[in-house]
Order: C-alpha cells, then sequence, then structure tokens
C-alpha cells in the first residue's frame, strides 16, 4: 500500500473480498521510525479499514533490522 499506485488495505479487502494484510512500512518504519510513529502508523491503517477485515503487517516480510521496540510497538496497535 505505500508504493505509488497500489490500493490502499481498505481497496485491497473491498476487491478480493478477503482481508488485506499490510499497514506497516516495513523497510520505513519498521527500521527508521520511532516506537510512537509505528503505532500511529498502524492505528492510521485500522483506522482506514475501520478495523475490518484486516491483518496489520509489514509488505511481505519483516526486515531483520526492525527494532525488537518497534515490533514490541505492533502489539501495543493491535492490543488496544
Amino acid at each position: 500500500m505505500h508504493d505509488p499506485g497500489n490500493p490502499t488495505l481498505a481497496e485491497g479487502r473491498d476487491r478480493t473480498g478477503m482481508a488485506a494484510m499490510g499497514g506497516l512500512g516495513q523497510k520505513t518504519t519498521l527500521v527508521k521510525a520511532t516506537p510512537a510513529e509505528v503505532i500511529a502508523e498502524g492505528k492510521a491503517a485500522l483506522e482506514g479499514t475501520d478495523g475490518r477485515g484486516v491483518i496489520l503487517a509489514p509488505g511481505c516480510s519483516i526486515d531483520v533490522h526492525a527494532g525488537d521496540d518497534n515490533l514490541a510497538a505492533v502489539k501495543q496497535v493491535v492490543a488496544a
């Protein structure tokens, strides 16, 4: 969803009728952002789908350089 031309999570969900997975920048947010920025991006992804039919995750993998604090921040988003 972060690359130009890609559908939003809600558009992907609605086009397929299945849950869409994504919402977190795997090489940007999870690696370079603060935990607060991870939480903000995660919340924005969930708000954009009304929290329905979405699996909050990075694009296709978790970069090995993603810090434990940022991965824990993802848990905070979905546990709220």
